[in-house]
C-alpha cells in the first residue's frame, strides 16, 4: 500500500525506491486528496506500477498535477474505487479501514475531502488522515468508526488547522509523527 505520492519531483524517487526493494505492483494506492504535494508524483507511480486498487476522493481540481493523474489512470485503464466509510481491505496480515467524509458532504476546501486510512497490523493501529482539517476531523468522529490508534501521522503536516484537541483526545495515540519538509 502506498499512501500519497509526494510532489511532482517525488514520483521518480518513489519509483526507484520501490523498484530497489523488488516491488512491482501496488495493491492499494490511496491518494488522500488532490493537492499537488500529495498527488504530484502519482502519475509516475500509476504509469510504472500495476495499481490494483486506486482510492481517491470524488473531488475535481483544475491543476496540472490532477490532470496528469487522471491521464495516467486513463492510460493504464485503471479503476478508481468509490470510497465508502468503513470499507475494509485485507493487505497481507493487516486490515485497512477507509474513512471518508460523510455522504453528500460539500466543501470548497480540498483538504477536507481527505481520505483517512486506519491500518491495523497485529495489535498496532496506525492512522493517516491526509490534510484533513478540524471540520473534517469532526465528521470522522461522527462516522462512528473507532479511530483510536497507537501511531498517528499528524494531519496537514502538523499545521494548526488540523489535529484539534477533541480529535487528538479521541484517537489517543501513543506516538504522533509530523511530516514537514525542510526549507
Amino acid at each position: 500500500m502506498l499512501i500519497d505520492a509526494g510532489d511532482i519531483n517525488s514520483g521518480t524517487k518513489i519509483q526507484k525506491y520501490l523498484k530497489n526493494r523488488g516491488i512491482d505492483n501496488i495493491s492499494i494506492l490511496v491518494l488522500t486528496h488532490p493537492h499537488e504535494d500529495h498527488i504530484g508524483g502519482a502519475d509516475v507511480i500509476i504509469t510504472k506500477f500495476e495499481c490494483e486498487n486506486i482510492i481517491m476522493p470524488e473531488y475535481e481540481m483544475n491543476t496540472a498535477s490532477f490532470r496528469d493523474v487522471k491521464e495516467a489512470i486513463r492510460y493504464r485503464r485503471a479503476t478508481v474505487i468509490k470510497l465508502v466509510t468503513g470499507t475494509l481491505c485485507q493487505l497481507g496480515g493487516a486490515t485497512v479501514a477507509l474513512i471518508a467524509p460523510s455522504e453528500g458532504y460539500i466543501t470548497n476546501n480540498p483538504n477536507n475531502v481527505s481520505t483517512a486510512v486506519l491500518l491495523e497490523y497485529n495489535s498496532t493501529r496506525f492512522l493517516f488522515i491526509g490534510d484533513a482539517e478540524a471540520e473534517e476531523e469532526a465528521l470522522f468522529l461522527e462516522s462512528g468508526v473507532d479511530m483510536s490508534c497507537d501511531v498517528y501521522k499528524v494531519g496537514h503536516h502538523g499545521s494548526h488547522t488540523s489535529t484539534s484537541e477533541v480529535f487528538f483526545k479521541s484517537i489517543s495515540p501513543s506516538y504522533a509523527v509530523i511530516s514537514c519538509g525542510a526549507k
